[in-house]
């Protein structure tokens, strides 16, 4: 592992860490990861590696990852696998994992893992830059949170946070990893509203955000705390069509 470089001042840093057995592909989304960022005024700062195991360590170590672009054919522990263990052993649900592979059949096989993204080699810039302006959009620092007001104080919660949504009667509870936190109001405006930063509606009572999805079903979702979820027939459409989007290979 070696630490190639920091964008440094105030504003937000996105910690990224790149992990590949080939040099080139590293230089590769480091390189054009760095440019989008400085064109865009984006703060970041990148690490490399080049093994699972190092990767795994360095991350059970450090609570400041944002991001990790992370091969799934890497010698020894493979990348598939340092992904699930970062999920179910680190339960580090805050960190987005990118995929990157030369082969195609791998998509379905890694929703275990909840990836934000799978791209393939050879690895073309612009399918890169778009996914990491994506990324960048529904986990840039706007809109970053979910502001309400209960017993007249002002609070507010950070999106990547929160698991569900849910609400009884006019009672909205927001569940993060370690707590509810309530406030009233109704749901209804909810519906929507956080869709581009990855919460679905699955019932009209419930809206979910995707990434801590461990199994969906037709008729529940689990998430990773082990809460199930209920899908209406309402919105059963709209989520398979949001699954096939969300497993298909660009």
């Amino acid at each position: 592992m070696q630490k190639r470089y920091c964008m440094d001042n105030q504003a937000m840093t996105y910690h990224i860490l790149i992990c590949d057995d080939e040099p080139f592909t590293c230089a590769q989304i480091e390189t054009t990861v760095i440019e989008y960022a400085e064109s865009n005024g984006i703060r970041i700062d990148t690490e490399v590696f080049d093994k699972g195991e190092t990767l795994y360590s360095y991350i059970s170590a450090n609570n400041d990852i944002d991001l990790v672009f992370l091969d799934i054919e890497l010698p020894g522990i493979s990348g598939a696998k340092v992904g699930n263990m970062i999920r179910n052993i680190l339960r580090r649900n805050d960190i987005q994992i990118v995929y990157i592979s030369s082969k195609t059949n791998y998509a379905l096989q890694l929703f275990e893992a909840r990836p934000f993204d799978f791209i393939v080699k050879p690895i073309q810039p612009l399918r890169l830059i778009s996914m990491f302006s994506k990324y960048i959009q529904i986990y840039g620092e706007s809109d970053h949170y979910y502001e309400y007001q209960f017993n007249r104080i002002d609070n507010k919660i950070l999106l990547s946070k929160i698991l569900y949504i849910c609400s009884n009667n006019k009672l909205i509870n927001i569940v993060t990893d370690n707590n509810t936190y309530s406030h009233y109001g109704s749901i209804k405006n909810l519906h929507g509203k956080y869709e581009p930063n990855g919460f679905w509606s699955v019932h009209n009572s419930y809206i979910i955000n995707i990434k801590y999805a461990d199994k969906i079903g037709d008729d529940e979702i689990v998430m990773c705390n082990g809460d199930i979820i209920p899908v209406s027939r309402k919105y059963k459409p709209e989520i398979r069509k949001k699954l096939l989007s969300l497993n298909e290979v660009v």
